[in-house]
């Protein structure tokens, strides 16, 4: 979903290529923002983008060239339920981590009702859903193990390791009678540029729209908190993005160039 916001912006450069720059113009290429990030790290960590360099930075995220100043933030939790091995003929001797996965995955409906009474105005209530799941070894053993991937949408007041901590320990039943380990490796924070930064305020004055909130992530939080104010704005949908057969149409490609080759000119001519 980003190899078209990607050609956009070149062309964009491209077609402007013959312009003497007053202010320099940098593109950015990178990879792994939704799994870790760690491309964007070493692009802010060695220098390669500063914010002395640079003034706001746009991020092609799809967004039908909607401008988006806000989007949640990510992170991921791994839940370990430890049970108690024993043969399948005699479950009572063991303790199922799966039957206590389970009584676990069955709370998170509850509590994302809770989470829905706090919406943020732009992006909404934070989410909280498994995506992954693994357990046991053998059909005829009861299961010692079972381990749960939650995934973590989150709105600013909600961003903390802390916070997801006691979610995650309020869906333990009481009645369990194994162990729970919960771990968070990392927090991804929201974006949240303010309405009436410079970057926004050019960028919705191109494309005539105000400025929205998205409930996805991407890197522009990276910047953002090195202190490069940055926004998406891209091509495409990003209904296509993460499906079967990833598409954007030509026209909005074609608009993407307009609208990048409009902030050169604003900025760098």
């Amino acid at each position: 979903d980003m190899k078209g916001p990607c050609a956009s912006m070149i062309q964009a450069a491209k077609e402007l290529r013959g312009e003497r720059l007053k202010r320099q113009l940098t593109l950015v290429f990178t990879a792994g923002e939704d799994t870790g990030g760690w491309f964007v790290a070493r692009v802010l960590s060695d220098g390669m983008v500063t914010k002395e360099e640079a003034r706001f930075g746009i991020v092609g995220e799809p967004s039908m060239l909607r401008v988006v100043r806000s989007h949640k933030g990510y992170s991921y939790t791994t839940v370990a339920v430890n049970g108690k091995a024993a043969h399948s003929s005699r479950p009572e001797t063991g303790i199922n981590a799966i039957m206590g996965a389970a009584e676990i995955l069955r709370g998170i409906p509850g509590l994302q009702e809770e989470l829905n009474k706090t919406p943020h105005p732009l992006l909404g209530p934070s989410t909280i859903k498994p995506t992954l799941i693994k357990g046991g070894i053998k059909s005829n053993i009861i299961p010692d193990r079972c381990d749960i991937t939650l995934n973590t949408r989150l709105i600013p007041a909600h961003a903390d390791a802390e916070i997801i901590k006691v979610w995650a320990r309020g869906l333990i039943p009481e009645r369990y009678e194994g162990s729970v380990e919960i771990k968070i490796p990392r927090v991804r924070k929201p974006l949240d540029v303010p309405e009436d930064s410079e970057v926004v305020k050019l960028l919705t004055g191109i494309v005539g729209s105000e400025a929205i909130g998205v409930p996805y992530f991407s890197e522009a939080g990276d910047y953002t908190e090195a202190g490069i104010p940055t926004v998406l704005c891209g091509p495409g949908s990003i209904d296509q993005g993460h499906t079967a057969n990833e598409f954007i149409a030509v026209e909005q490609l074609e608009k993407g160039v307009k609208v990048y080759k409009r902030v050169i000119e604003e900025i760098c001519l």
